[in-house]
């Protein structure tokens, strides 16, 4: 019932994508904690998507409000990369999610929480959040009723989502909640939604 995390990344392109929960089990996993990788992604203005400029949030499976530089990246079906980080002004804009990554060889149960959502900043006219992260989930069978989240941070301007995949699960028996929703904005200023695979 505890939590596991991963170490906040940093900079882009160096030294890029350093930290990541990267689990693989040969037997079964059960999951009745939380695996929380929440702002744990690239630092605020960093990252292929990063929100550089005033007014612009980050990108990763969706695009952060006003980021027109910054096409979505990473894989759709088998995503791995961090999120990005939003802009920064006077140290207000937030980092992205991070990535979780789960191989089971058996089943996997989830009870309790997997989130990889962008960090939400601290709230000025010139902040804006970074977008959300990945979970990758690979099982034969997956259930349980918990919840999965890779949402872009809430700021003045929202962050994109992340992306979330089903893509490596046999069967999927999973009843619980799971969003890549776009961060919301001050005035609806709220990033696009990210992507959600829940089948092969």
């Amino acid at each position: 019932n505890g939590t596991v995390t991963h170490t906040a990344n940093g900079n882009y392109p160096s030294p890029g994508e350093q930290y990541k929960v990267n689990l693989k089990v040969n037997g079964d996993v059960t999951v009745a904690g939380s695996v929380n990788v929440y702002k744990k992604g690239f630092a605020r203005t960093q990252g292929p998507g990063a929100g550089e400029t005033y007014l612009v949030a980050a990108t990763y499976g969706g695009i952060g409000w006003g980021n027109s530089a910054d096409a979505p990246y990473g894989s759709l079906i088998d995503p791995e990369s961090i999120g990005s980080g939003g802009y920064d002004s006077n140290l207000g804009g937030s980092s992205g999610g991070g990535a979780a990554i789960i191989e089971s060889g058996g089943s996997f149960n989830l009870s309790g929480s997997i989130a990889a959502n962008g960090g939400t900043c601290s709230g000025g006219t010139q902040y804006s959040s970074g977008s959300g992260g990945s979970v990758n989930i690979t099982a034969s069978t997956l259930s349980g009723a918990g919840v999965i989240e890779a949402k872009g941070g809430d700021c003045w301007y929202g962050g994109g989502g992340g992306r979330v995949s089903f893509y490596g699960v046999g069967t999927n028996n999973f009843t619980g909640s799971v969003s890549a929703y776009g961060g919301t904005g001050a005035y609806d200023e709220r990033g696009r939604a990210g992507t959600i695979i829940l089948t092969q």
